[in-house]
């Protein structure tokens, strides 16, 4: 079971172990207060722990939901994140909302795990027993308990550099659906993954995308893989997903994060939508040396998803770029390694007239790649039983 309560020294935890509280500082005056309203929150997440109907995998994971605001709160007091000037601003509002929610799981009333709109959700890592954040975008009328199954978008942030778990849980948590026009509320679901922060998407924050994406999927508090289509790992849970539609987007580092997982992991989606990035780190990281100690070349494919173009056999492609983005040789990287590619394929490269590293508003750039995800992955459900089978066309140039 999630506990609030540190784990004993020198033992290896399965249950969530925030850190132990920070000493108040003088260099921020707000802080004594806010240690003792998390303190507090602390010791009723402690409470809450023990509760046998909060036993369950259903419960663990409406703790984690509560956790992962003090959790992240804890944090920035520890380490004396505040890169913004509305950064302490941001806290309050992540300790009033999460403190809400443990009087909301006192009275045995959780109120956010279905609700409209973006929420956010926790979950408690296999690689170090912390709780981590991701944000879930529900539009109306998503009922596990149906038998709809929605479309999810798994989507990948850009490089944030004053971005911490406070920071990405103010800004995503509470929005209403349709924040923009390219949301198109009530046509799938959306996952947004924190990543561990800014690192591409490799090591920790690799194992984030999945680690998510199989906590939503099988309602509960953790889960290191995801089980086959529709089998839900948690009894009595039931998951709103079709399996069969599952995209995986993002744009610039998240550009470079979709590249990498999609074409490492291509059976995992119906479709990829990656946006800028890199594919390479040659002709990506400025002043490298031509000649580099073999070792060290050999580790520069950590990033190189191109390696592994040719695995876009399995699952269709729609590349986007705007015109005068250094970034754009990311998707033409893929399109060369798949030049003489002997198989049909389904690859589109969206460019964006005389845009640079952006994706712009609707009805511009945003919405036509959104639009197009959807065109292609409603078809990718017709076509197939599945994802990972190939598909028609031929990779093609900007369009």
């Amino acid at each position: 079971s999630i506990t609030a309560l540190p784990a004993a020294s020198g033992a290896r935890s399965r249950t969530a172990t925030p850190p132990s509280l920070p000493k108040a500082s003088s260099t921020n005056s707000p802080t004594p207060a806010i240690v003792m309203i998390l303190a507090g929150s602390l010791a009723s997440l402690a409470v809450l722990a023990s509760r046998r109907e909060l036993q369950s995998a259903q419960g663990e994971a409406l703790l984690a939901d509560a956790l992962i605001f003090e959790k992240a709160s804890a944090w920035m007091l520890r380490f004396r994140e505040f890169p913004k000037p509305n950064s302490l601003e941001q806290l309050q509002k992540v300790l009033a909302e999460g403190r809400r929610r443990i009087e909301r799981l006192q009275a045995g009333q959780p109120d956010w795990h279905l609700r409209e709109g973006t929420t956010i959700r926790g979950y408690v890592s296999a690689i170090d027993s912390s709780v981590q954040p991701y944000a879930l975008t529900l539009p109306a009328g998503v009922d596990p308990a149906s038998t709809r199954r929605w479309p999810l978008y798994v989507v990948l942030h850009g490089r944030a550099d004053d971005m911490n778990e406070v920071n990405f849980i103010s800004r995503m948590d509470g929005r209403g659906p349709g924040v923009s026009k390219d949301d198109r509320p009530g046509e799938w679901i959306q996952l947004d993954v924190y990543g561990r922060g800014n690192n591409a998407y490799r090591w920790a924050g690799e194992t984030d995308v999945f680690e998510a994406l199989a906590a939503f999927r099988t309602g509960g508090s953790r889960a290191t893989t995801v089980p086959p289509p529709g089998v839900s790992k948690s009894p009595g849970h039931s998951s709103p997903v079709d399996p069969r539609r599952i995209v995986l987007r993002g744009f610039s580092m998240g550009g470079a994060g979709a590249w990498h997982i999609g074409l490492h992991h291509p059976p995992r989606f119906c479709l990829l939508g990656p946006g800028a990035g890199c594919t390479t780190t040659r002709g990506y990281v400025a002043n490298l040396p031509d000649s580099l100690p073999p070792h060290i070349e050999a580790c520069l494919h950590l990033y190189d998803a191109v390696d592994c173009a040719e695995n876009a056999f399995h699952v269709p492609v729609v590349a986007y770029s705007g015109e005068k983005d250094p970034q754009r040789q990311a998707a033409v990287n893929v399109e060369q390694a798949l030049r003489d590619f002997p198989e049909a394929l389904q690859f589109t490269h969206l460019v964006a007239p005389g845009l640079a590293h952006e994706l712009g508003e609707a009805p511009g750039a945003q919405g036509r790649l959104l639009g197009h995800l959807g065109r292609v992955g409603v078809g990718a459900q017709q076509l197939v039983a599945g994802p990972g089978s190939a598909r028609p066309g031929r990779p093609g140039g900007p369009s």
